[in-house]
């Protein structure tokens, strides 16, 4: 059976952003490494931590300016607050443009079905280059299991679905099942009714 590492909750990376800003920033990164839905669904999350811990940086520069406060209160709001807080501001901006990029990457290459890196850059608006890497950078990843970029014909390879496919028609003709959109990143997958799994590409959780 297939077991998943637990994965620390979205709930403690932002207790920990604001508590103590190192030890969330190090938990956003390896959450990010190891879930796929991170950067589709999350920068959100990011976004609004951030506009947190400004919002704490800004009452401690106040209270710096008070008749109580001291320099030390001005320094202590910007390193714990201000900084991390603008730090995970430009982070969560990098996650929306890369989840959006991501999702259109999705859309093209798998409901699509579209191979060519210079169709594919010319759909999302970037440059071939760009493509490979951001497409690569999937790859490792996981959003496309066991793919690979072909140098020479400047394609992505999926793996052939259709021997799959035929292995499951005979279990799936018995049922009724129809074609769902994710939710995480907008791939197109099959499902039987009343049938859970994960989407192949991102890991979100499928329900007919």
């Amino acid at each position: 059976m297939d077991v998943e590492k637990k994965q620390i909750s979205w709930g403690w990376i932002v207790f920990w952003c604001i508590a103590f800003w190192p030890v969330g920033i190090y938990l956003l990164v390896r959450r990010m490494n190891s879930d796929r839905t991170a950067t589709l669904k999350n920068s959100g999350t990011v976004r609004t931590t951030s506009l947190v811990l400004m919002i704490l940086g800004v009452f401690s520069v106040f209270s710096a300016f008070s008749s109580y406060g001291t320099i030390g209160t001005f320094f202590y709001g910007m390193l714990l607050f201000a900084l991390p807080g603008i730090l995970l501001y430009i982070k969560s901006q990098s996650m929306k443009e890369e989840g959006r990029k991501f999702q259109m990457y999705i859309a093209i290459v798998i409901n699509q079905g579209e191979k060519s890196m210079e169709k594919i850059s010319r759909a999302v608006g970037v440059t071939i280059q760009e493509t490979r890497e951001d497409l690569e950078k999937m790859i490792d990843r996981g959003y496309f299991p066991n793919t690979y970029i072909d140098a020479a014909t400047s394609e992505i390879i999926l793996p052939d679905r259709k021997e799959r496919d035929m292995a499951a028609y005979e279990e799936e003709k018995q049922k009724n099942y129809r074609v769902i959109t994710c939710q995480g990143c907008g791939a197109k997958e099959k499902i039987a009714e009343g049938q859970t799994k994960k989407c192949e590409y991102c890991g979100s959780l499928l329900q007919q």
